[in-house]
């Protein structure tokens, strides 16, 4: 079995309740397939939906939009 590989990258933890840690990092975007599985939804062939993918929240994303167009004006 081969070593892990160690990556060290500055971090801000946040206590999100009692007993859960959340930790937030930019890393470069190459790197992350390295140390991490990015799974896609996707059906399968008797269309179940396979995998999981987090529902948007259509009011936030409008809002980003319309910060967007403002900043392209």
């Amino acid at each position: 079995m081969a070593s892990p590989e160690i990556f060290a990258v500055p971090a801000i933890e946040i206590l999100q309740s009692k007993g859960r840690r959340l930790y937030t990092f930019a890393v470069d975007g190459k790197l992350v397939s390295r140390f991490a599985a990015v799974s896609r939804i996707k059906r399968t062939e008797d269309t179940s939906l396979l995998g999981y993918q987090r529902p948007e929240v259509y009011p936030s994303v409008a809002e980003i939009g319309v910060g967007l167009r403002a900043q392209a004006a």
